[in-house]
């Protein structure tokens, strides 16, 4: 359960940022890191998938400049602070943000912020006074990536494997190189995501375990 100080600043909140390349693995790496973290002072967590500009597919999407990065910085510095919430919606059919969010004011021990702009330079600088943690998702090479990406964006945002695999050969992996790939030798944490299912939940599961040394049992880990 949360806890709020009379300010209702979260003075001992602790900032997780977690990059990798498209369709890596990294929802599925904070989701899980959700999971085992929330019941020990709360985790929320948020996608720079939201924060895509109106029209950024008509550019691309693929580089740091398609994403409101000034909003993402006032988001989770907010969250960071216990504040009230306004967070983007946006669609990927539209390519336009349909909405807005509102979420009450609430600490948490736990804020995460993920996505393949979870570390651009703009963002680190905007963050850097909270010390973030900083953890890169490999998802493997070329192919392993595309498989991914095309198995998604079929199955949930209604493209074509033609359609994926263009988008992905002219402005996906050439961005993932330069934007996202030298993040690896930035990041504290490196969790691989190349292996089976159980290997990647294990590894999670350390992780969340170094960052709430105080609950081996309740995070489900085996003794």
């Amino acid at each position: 359960m949360s806890t709020r100080t009379e300010s209702n600043k979260n003075t001992a909140a602790t900032l997780i940022l977690v990059v990798g390349g498209s369709a890596s693995g990294k929802t599925s790496v904070v989701e899980e890191l959700q999971r085992l973290l929330s019941p020990h002072g709360g985790c929320v967590v948020f996608s720079t998938d939201s924060f895509y500009k109106t029209g950024s597919a008509a550019t691309n999407f693929d580089v740091p400049s398609s994403t409101d990065e000034p909003l993402i910085i006032e988001v989770v510095r907010r969250a960071m602070e216990g504040q009230e919430l306004e967070l983007p919606v946006y669609s990927f059919e539209s390519h336009s943000r349909v909405g807005v969010e509102r979420r009450p004011a609430e600490c948490h021990r736990f804020v995460i912020l993920e996505g393949i702009f979870a570390m651009t330079a703009a963002v680190l600088e905007g963050l850097a006074d909270y010390s973030p943690v900083t953890v890169f998702v490999d998802g493997g090479g070329y192919e392993e990536l595309l498989r991914r990406r095309t198995a998604r964006d079929v199955a949930e945002r209604g493209r074509t494997p033609e359609s994926v695999l263009e988008a992905f050969n002219t402005r996906v992996w050439p961005a993932y190189l330069e934007f996202v790939a030298p993040l690896l030798q930035r990041c504290s944490r490196v969790i691989a995501n190349t292996r089976d299912k159980d290997s990647l939940r294990n590894t999670v599961r350390q992780f969340a375990l170094e960052l709430a040394p105080e609950t081996v049992h309740p995070l489900g880990l085996d003794h």
